[in-house]
């Protein structure tokens, strides 16, 4: 059995933009279901008025 020794290192430049860039379509584009499927930014900065909370609402609604 081999044992590796892991020694922290500053971060690549490629590695924090590829996170960078998954983080960017995670909150921009990524629909999630526990937002009835909207995106955070849409949540966030939207806010209430938005259609994405009336349709919520709507669908709140009927389904009751």
């Amino acid at each position: 059995m081999k044992m590796f020794i892991l020694k922290a290192t500053r971060p690549s430049k490629k590695l924090e933009q590829g996170i960078g860039k998954y983080i960017n379509i995670y909150n921009t584009e990524r629909l999630h279901q526990t937002l009835d499927y909207a995106t955070p930014d849409e949540m966030y900065f939207k806010g209430v008025n938005n259609q994405v909370f009336q349709s919520r609402e709507m669908l709140l609604d009927v389904a009751s």
